[in-house]
């Protein structure tokens, strides 16, 4: 039996917390860690007419400054690339979309810090 790693737990709790945060904002969810082998989507939603692409980058530290340099020109590229991807694949026509990052820090055991950046990048 294997076990994951903190990190790996902290991240997926704080993918969960996200996609909470974001229903209670009035995204609708419609998939979430979409995965090709090229990369992975944390969560794509939808925000009314808009269709988005969220990163989520989690930290179990509030000492954690590295978190928003994770998310830098290689990522988005990967990103850019497997949302392509998705598109292709699920034969969905957009009007509009875009890529939000949500950067979570764990604050104590059941309380988080949430950071949503929208429209977080352009390709």
């Amino acid at each position: 039996m294997t076990t994951k790693s903190k990190p790996h737990r902290v991240g997926q709790e704080g993918e969960k917390v996200a996609a909470a945060y974001l229903s209670r904002k009035g995204y609708e969810i419609t998939e979430t860690n979409w995965r090709t082998r090229n990369g992975e989507i944390d969560i794509i939603c939808r925000d009314g007419g808009c269709l988005v692409f969220v990163e989520v980058k989690s930290s179990g530290s509030v000492d954690s400054p590295y978190l928003h340099h994770q998310v830098d020109e290689r990522k988005q590229q990967q990103l850019y690339s497997t949302a392509q991807e998705y598109l292709f694949k699920s034969k969905i026509e957009v009007n509009s979309m875009r890529f939000d990052v949500i950067f979570m820090t764990k604050t104590s055991k059941k309380q988080w810090k949430i950071e949503h950046i929208k429209d977080a990048f352009q390709m």
